[in-house]
């Protein structure tokens, strides 16, 4: 198939990894105590990546732009400045590449000091309570199927189909009760659906979530203390 839209996220599974899980970290620290939300973070504006393959980089801008942290578009690296960087601090050598890894954009971002520390859910369980806490918002990268180019009418990008690549995007809110993951693309306003004052946002079931996290999925959130490794 003709691919409409650039995605770019490589997969670089990496065991250490598991030492900076949410769930053993920032659960867990005592200066990050709960502040449950009723409603979804604000967001920055919608971005577009066009054809590139620049994913990495609009998702982090994106979450950058967004509550708790907010830094403004006109401030700190652009979306394609943090792309180029994600590929100088990702898993594979050189640039002469296309795509990288959403850990490739969190290495560029906390080494020019954006935030100290970045970590990892296991699944659906931390995204929510990551989110719904007050933690704040995170940025996905997973494997992108044919039939989640275009969302149904009730804006879920659903998987079906074969896969044609990875893609990274912007998860800023989950509803338990209905058991969906609310999702803010870089494909432009044109694209997608309306959700929380922004265009070009998708809706994700708690289910295909889980599964493209399971499929060598990444769930990665920045955060503004510092966090040590577990063992």
């Amino acid at each position: 198939m003709v691919i409409p839209h650039g995605l770019g996220r490589l997969a670089a599974p990496d065991e250490r990894d598991k030492r900076f899980l949410m769930r053993a970290t920032v659960f867990q620290h005592p200066d990050l105590a709960p502040r449950p939300r009723k409603q979804p973070y604000n967001l920055g504006p919608t971005l577009d990546q066009g054809q590139t393959s620049a994913c990495t980089g609009f998702s982090a801008r994106d979450k950058l732009a967004s509550a708790p942290i907010m830094v403004h578009n006109d401030q700190g690296p652009t979306a394609p400045d943090i792309y180029r960087g994600a590929q100088e601090n990702d898993e594979w050598p050189g640039t002469d590449y296309e795509g990288s890894s959403v850990r490739g954009a969190f290495k560029f971002l906390q080494g020019r000091g954006y935030f100290p520390s970045y970590v990892w859910a296991t699944g659906v369980a931390d995204c929510e309570r990551f989110i719904r806490d007050g933690y704040g918002t995170i940025v996905l990268g997973t494997d992108w199927y044919e039939g989640m180019f275009d969302p149904d009418r009730d804006g879920f990008c659903r998987i079906a189909g074969d896969i044609v690549g990875g893609h990274a995007y912007h998860l800023f809110w989950m509803d338990p009760v209905k058991r969906e993951a609310w999702c803010k693309n870089s494909w432009g306003v044109n694209w997608g659906i309306r959700l929380h004052g922004r265009s070009g946002c998708f809706k994700l079931t708690y289910d295909d979530l889980e599964r493209l996290l399971a499929d060598d999925g990444e769930a990665g959130a920045a955060i503004e203390v510092k966090v040590k490794a577990t063992v």
